[in-house]
């Protein structure tokens, strides 16, 4: 039994070190600033890595082949069998991020089913190579946990994760999307909690889903018709079917949600008044305060 022990123990030092030898044999290349790569389009594209930022990521402890899979020689799928439906789907991504997919559905099997599902991975089957993958929302070489703060999948940070997609008129304009989404969550109140720093305030993620987001048009979609009052109420408890349709992706206007434009129109133009006031009231004090000491003065003299 102590034999096995220390055999037990031997192979996983050996292949700690290994894996620190394999990070130390790429380090000292891709720890230079300077490291560029051009692309077939012509592009320059960075390949540095922090090596202090990475040891900080969730898979500091992996070795770099575990996700650059198609640097173990001639070596291109994960190191963990994949199904060949999921190897037909990596194939379709982006060359640059195939091994990478590999590498994901093979460790996070779960998430990328759920992921395979999305309207996000849809696009990519339809060739649309500029549609999210993994890395493009949790980040590649400085992944963070959820509860990090400074995590791009924290809560308080997903508006701003998916802003960057979804704010950017030509490529929204591309697949006929708002552009105006995430404005619009800031003003909501969902949007206004999270600004103040409130813990548990519903994000993108809270109702579109998290791997697996697809159209509200999709009768799967969290915020279909038929499933949106219960996306609802699982942080408002009884909330109804029209409750539901209380919160949409729309900027008040005279003909969108009137009431609330109307309602929003009077209260700003009530607060200009009264800091109007206020600020005239100041003045003419200054100006009776300004004038007395004139007065004054002049009668000294």
């Amino acid at each position: 039994m102590k034999s096995l022990f220390h055999f037990c123990s031997i192979v996983f030092l050996l292949s700690g070190l290994c894996l620190g030898q394999q990070t130390d044999e790429c380090l000292p290349c891709h720890g230079d600033r300077d490291l560029t790569i051009q692309t077939s389009d012509g592009k320059m594209v960075s390949m540095y890595v922090d090596p202090d930022r990475f040891e900080q990521s969730v898979h500091a402890e992996l070795a770099c082949s575990e996700c650059h899979t198609n640097m173990m020689g001639e070596r291109t799928t994960a190191p963990k069998p994949l199904p060949a439906n999921v190897m037909a789907d990596v194939a379709k991504y982006r060359t640059g991020t195939r091994p990478a997919a590999a590498s994901c559905a093979g460790c996070h099997p779960n998430e990328w089913g759920a992921y395979r599902d999305s309207i996000h991975a849809k696009a990519h089957r339809e060739g649309k190579r500029d549609a999210p993958f993994c890395s493009d929302c949790h980040g590649s070489h400085y992944i963070l946990g959820t509860a990090d703060l400074e995590s791009r999948i924290n809560p308080t940070n997903v508006p701003n994760t998916c802003a960057s997609c979804h704010s950017v008129g030509l490529l929204m304009a591309r697949y006929n999307v708002e552009t105006d989404t995430y404005q619009t969550f800031q003003q909501s109140v969902h949007g206004r909690k999270v600004l103040l720093g409130a813990r548990g305030a519903a994000v993108c993620t809270s109702c579109h889903g998290v791997h697996n987001i697809r159209s509200p048009k999709d009768p799967d979609s969290p915020l279909s018709p038929t499933h949106r009052a219960d996306t609802c109420r699982e942080c408002h408890k009884g909330a109804s079917d029209k409750f539901a349709l209380t919160f949409k992706h729309v900027t008040p206007s005279p003909t969108e949600d009137p009431v609330i434009y109307y309602v929003r129109l009077a209260y700003i133009i009530a607060i200009s008044l009264m800091i109007g006031m206020m600020a005239g009231y100041v003045l003419l004090d200054l100006l009776r305060r300004t004038i007395e000491w004139a007065r004054k003065r002049g009668e000294c003299e």
